[in-house]
């Protein structure tokens, strides 16, 4: 047994594969987090005409195929004259993500108690601090983008390895 495959390996262009993948991965989870905590928040509290119609169609969005989407986006893409770029890559990675983190996060905040909204409401009169959703929603977000005691949690572990396993 040698490590001469490895050895070859690393001489090659592995390395650079290596950085792309990261850099990929890691921008489509961060923003398919941001964007789809935000919005799933939204989808879940607040009332808003064509809220059942958005959510359906995020459901949708997910069960039909990505090649559907390929088109317009890579219209957009071509637009914004951003070809060839990692942009390109996390932007488009996150239009095939977010569906999937709105929907498992939407059931998340759904589930959360509007009790603790509303203690951090009255908190927010007494005090000023008008920060509700960072005071009253993120810190039991922890379980789900967070980290739990040093282990990975689950809507980062699939954006990541849904994104990884495509190079």
């Amino acid at each position: 047994i040698t490590l001469d495959q490895y050895r070859d390996a690393l001489k090659g262009d592995f390395p650079q594969w290596f950085v792309n993948s990261l850099v990929i991965a890691s921008g489509t989870t961060l923003l398919s987090s941001v964007v789809g905590t935000l919005a799933a928040y939204s989808l879940a509290r607040l009332s808003f005409s064509g809220q059942k119609v958005f959510s359906v169609s995020v459901v949708l969005a997910y069960l039909f195929p990505k090649i559907l989407m390929l088109v317009p986006l890579v219209i957009i893409i071509r637009e914004l004259h951003i070809t060839n770029t990692y942009v390109t890559l996390i932007i488009a990675n996150t239009t095939f993500a977010l569906p999937f983190t709105l929907w498992l996060l939407r059931g998340f905040f759904s589930g959360l108690p509007i009790e603790l909204e509303q203690a951090a409401m009255i908190r927010a009169v007494l005090t000023g601090d008008s920060e509700l959703f960072t005071d009253a929603a993120v810190p039991h977000l922890r379980e789900r983008l967070g980290a739990l005691d040093g282990e990975p949690v689950p809507v980062e572990v699939v954006a990541v390895l849904v994104r990884v396993e495509q190079f």
